[in-house]
């Protein structure tokens, strides 16, 4: 059987993480004729149900992602005998066996909104890999049209065609959880990282704004401390705020459940699954008019201009007092969410590997 060697250390991550565990075990049965390598914490992997397939097999890495040692451990820990390597992020290897998958979530790095952009040091590194990327891979895959079109906008023509094949969201999204809110007063969410590009210090503030007006909590679910950001916000406004951190999936998704609405007024998104998921259980979403977010929300979403704090006041106000407005979106996120299905991404994403697998 050959080989296909995907790196999965990013399988615990937000983001790339969840593409990880919505998309692999779906690729895995589809490719029934293929063998599976993943790179990565074994103690972290073995407990995954798929690496129990005898067809599935794990390999450690634990080198750091952009860390130092993470090129060369990529080369000697990826096997010889590797027919394909599926990269689910730029950070790729530049050297190695087998014909090169990666999937490129955005172009955050190629062209970061201003003030927002990362080190000097990580620029430099994800701009090698998108070079690498750009010369070495014999397949791009793109979450959506946007990441696709700021690619060849910014870093140029690729050696292989960049396809659009857009994520999924599980189908229990669309099912309530049991059981009662995990707080007592009526919320707004926020979920996410706290990186300067998720506009969070703009949002805030705009709650501040409108805080007299409504008699909600102001949420904030991910990793990170938002101790500073709550701080520097008039009092009134800052004791509303609450940090739970980063959730379980059930616990995450009984947040989501019960709130009023979810706000992410981003400055730059690749795809946009939070939002996706929220709609997904009918609870209405104020996102920002920028990169992939129309694309993925559609017409089922509030929209406001994110370098704006009056114009996200006036998206946050209607999204929790316009009742009509709320009945609207409560009614048209579902319909907008099913667009989106694991299945038809992995049926996408095995016909790639399974084409360059066939490749002589």
């Amino acid at each position: 059987m050959p080989l296909v060697t995907v790196d999965a250390r990013m399988w615990r991550s937000t983001g790339i993480g969840s593409y990880l565990r919505g998309l692999l075990p779906r690729v895995v049965t589809r490719l029934a004729g293929a063998r599976f390598c993943l790179l990565g914490d074994p103690a972290e992997l073995g407990r995954e149900a798929v690496t129990r397939e005898p067809r599935v097999s794990v390999s450690s890495l634990t080198a750091r992602i952009y860390g130092p040692s993470e090129q060369p451990g990529l080369f000697w820990r990826t096997p010889r005998e590797t027919r394909v390597f599926w990269a689910p992020h730029v950070n790729a290897p530049l050297a190695g066996p087998g014909r090169l998958v990666v999937t490129v979530h955005d172009a955050f790095y190629a062209n970061p909104p201003a003030g927002a952009g990362p080190r000097w040091d990580k620029a430099l590194y994800l701009s090698a890999m998108l070079r690498g990327v750009r010369r070495r891979a014999e397949a791009v895959l793109c979450d959506s049209t946007f990441t696709r079109d700021e690619l060849e906008r910014h870093v140029g023509r690729f050696a292989a065609p960049l396809e659009v094949v857009p994520i999924g969201i599980e189908r229990t999204w669309f099912e309530r959880p049991a059981g009662p809110s995990p707080l007592e007063e009526p919320y707004l969410l926020f979920v996410g990282n706290l990186k300067p590009h998720k506009n969070l210090a703009r949002t805030l503030a705009a709650f501040a704004s409108i805080v007299a007006r409504v008699p909600h909590a102001f949420v904030i679910v991910g990793p990170g401390d938002a101790g500073a950001l709550a701080r520097s916000l008039p009092s009134g406004a800052a004791a509303r705020v609450r940090f739970p951190g980063a959730l379980a999936d059930e616990e995450l998704k009984r947040y989501v459940a019960h709130a009023s609405g979810l706000v992410l007024a981003s400055l730059y998104e690749g795809f946009g699954l939070p939002p996706l998921e929220a709609m997904a259980l009918g609870v209405p979403v104020l996102v920002s008019r920028a990169a992939s977010l129309p694309e993925v929300c559609g017409d089922a979403a509030l929209y406001c201009d994110p370098e704006s704090v009056p114009d996200i006041a006036r998206g946050l106000a209607t999204l929790l007092t316009d009742e009509a407005e709320r009945a609207r979106l409560t009614a048209a996120g579902p319909v907008q969410a099913r667009r989106f299905d694991w299945e038809r991404c992995a049926d996408a994403t095995s016909a790639v590997i399974a084409r360059l697998l066939a490749a002589k």
